[in-house]
């Protein structure tokens, strides 16, 4: 059986998120003069001050069908509780 999305509406309303980043990548198709070849050109987009920036989001969750209780949520919560914070250099 194929996945069908949800229209995007719906997520819209119900899991719109941000996202911080420091930057992103456009890319431009260029011509290279040597070769005649069409390559892509990566540019970095960033703020001028290099401040943080939010960038909207969407998401969707995803169960397997196969699995009765997917508490993969829980286990991953009970790993984060071990972690320490980085010490200062």
């Amino acid at each position: 059986m194929p996945h069908r999305a949800r229209p995007p509406s719906v997520a819209f309303v119900k899991r719109s998120c941000l996202l911080p980043a420091d930057g992103f990548y456009d890319w431009e198709q260029a011509k290279d003069p040597a070769t005649g070849k069409v390559c892509k050109q990566p540019y970095f987009i960033n703020p001028e001050d290099m401040q943080v920036m939010a960038l909207a989001g969407l998401y969707e969750y995803w169960r397997k069908p196969e699995v009765q209780r997917d508490d993969e949520g829980g286990r991953a919560a009970n790993r984060m509780r071990s972690i320490r914070p980085r010490q200062s250099r």
